[in-house]
């Protein structure tokens, strides 16, 4: 037993400095909860060390497949003011603001020359982040993926079950650069929740510094990432579960189709790369594609605010809320503890607010532990 919880989780520190597990419909089908957000627990600590946390958990419910996630239902989210899915149209982006943001806007030749940042375009994460950004924050930028590249973490650290008595596993992270490729773990989920994503104006998309504070032009003191606190989660559900994300997360990735940032009667409104036959142009415009009425498998992703989610420290004890000087948080502020369910602090009464004028994401629901694939930390 001991040898093989070793290997499984040994593999995640491989697999970390290789190449990332891609998704699969075999592996997403392990998702049997629709309607459902399933997102990363483990986080970036204060040292830039991405702690892969097995600690608390007994060898017999580590398998090869799994680590540990949370999940919360899509519903638990408020939705846009005066929004919801039985609406004739909804759009998070109007179509004319659309055509003139940033995110919209064709890439140069040294950003698509750029391999992390040409990818992650093709992969949509970059408009996901671009267009979400618009819709929650109304801020119109265009997400430096090198700046999400030059603070990925420079450690994985992987503890082990208590049980086992075996030594943390540390790895050593390679320096990023405009040479790797996005299945050499840009971490997404975990760089963004950390230290947010600032705009292209701030940090060039057309390569990464050797040094963090190289990335930004002006004065460190101004500057000001947005979406700290945000993280990717994944989906599924039917028609009614995405036009539910939409209305609250703003933007969804919708496989095989794209961006949608909303729904006219029974088409989806979608943010399209502008094609020149097979080629891809790097900018992109409105399309429309039929709803499918009957399917009940779309499989999605959003972008959306983790840290108004209370932490429940029945299922996870360890984490930075639950544990150390916030065992007792009565005299601590929300930045030094964060909420945690049945937190007595009058900061933590409040359902919070995102700004107004924006969609509001605000959360009054307990989370689960769950035990989601591997494969989605690579995002």
């Amino acid at each position: 037993m001991l040898q093989s919880v070793l290997l499984i989780i040994l593999s995640y520190c491989e697999i970390l400095t290789s190449k990332r597990l891609t998704k699969s419909n075999d592996i997403i089908d392990i998702i049997k909860y629709k309607d459902r957000l399933y997102y990363p627990r483990d986080r970036i600590d204060d040292n830039n060390d991405l702690i892969l946390n097995f600690s608390e958990y007994t060898p017999e419910i580590i398998t090869p497949k799994f680590i540990p996630y949370y999940s919360t239902k899509i519903s638990a989210f408020v939705p846009y003011s005066g929004a919801n899915r039985f609406g004739e149209s909804f759009l998070s982006i109007q179509r004319a603001d659309f055509v003139r943001l940033k995110t919209t806007q064709t890439l140069n030749q040294s950003e698509i020359e750029c391999n992390l940042v040409r990818e992650s375009y093709e992969e949509k994460i970059y408009s996901l982040l671009g267009y979400t950004i618009r819709a929650i924050k109304g801020l119109d930028i265009a997400p430096s993926i090198t700046y999400i590249a030059a603070n990925r973490p420079s450690r994985v650290i992987v503890k082990f079950p208590i049980s086992q008595q075996y030594p943390d596993q540390i790895s050593q992270l390679p320096p990023p650069s405009c040479d790797m490729h996005d299945d050499d773990q840009l971490l997404i989920a975990y760089v963004l929740r950390k230290y947010g994503v600032v705009g292209t104006d701030r940090a060039s998309n057309s390569d990464i510094p050797t040094y963090k504070s190289n990335c930004f032009s002006g004065s460190l003191e101004n500057f000001d990432p947005v979406f700290k606190g945000y993280t990717l989660a994944i989906f599924r559900g039917n028609m009614n579960t995405v036009k539910d994300a939409i209305i609250r997360f703003g933007a969804v990735n919708l496989n095989d189709i794209g961006i949608i940032i909303g729904w006219e009667g029974r088409r989806w409104i979608v943010a399209s790369p502008v094609m020149l036959g097979s080629v891809n142009t790097y900018s992109y415009m409105i399309s429309e594609q039929r709803v499918e009425q009957d399917e009940s498998d779309y499989e999605g992703e959003v972008i959306f605010n983790l840290d108004i989610i209370k932490v429940n420290c029945v299922f996870d004890s360890t984490a930075p809320e639950c544990s150390g000087q916030c065992m007792n948080n009565v005299n601590q502020t929300t930045e030094q503890c964060g909420c945690i369910v049945g937190d007595m602090r009058l900061a933590c009464q409040d359902i919070p607010k995102q700004n107004a004028g924006s969609i509001r994401v605000t959360l009054s629901f307990v989370v689960a532990v769950m035990f989601l694939p591997m494969w989605f930390i690579f995002w």
